[in-house]
């Protein structure tokens, strides 16, 4: 899990992963499974249920580069 790093107006208690998880499923053994990857809010857990391997890979490909862009978007747009 990727830890806690400072960035404007982000929380230092948490991994920035765990920020992403819905706060009812952060206690859970895997909370990661449970991130929303898609506009329509499905997780991985829900995901793998109705893709194959390649189009599991492709989702969550897409999902972090948009939030890789959008933390950056955040940071340089920060007063």
């Amino acid at each position: 899990m990727i830890s806690a790093v400072r960035m404007r107006g982000r929380s230092l208690s948490l991994p920035i992963t765990m920020e992403l998880v819905p706060p009812e499923r952060r206690a859970e053994s895997a909370p990661c499974h449970h991130i929303p990857l898609t506009r329509s809010g499905d997780s991985a857990e829900s995901i793998q249920l109705w893709t194959c391997p390649e189009e599991f890979e492709d989702i969550v490909k897409n999902w972090l580069r948009d939030m890789i862009k959008r933390l950056e978007d955040e940071n340089s747009t920060a007063p």
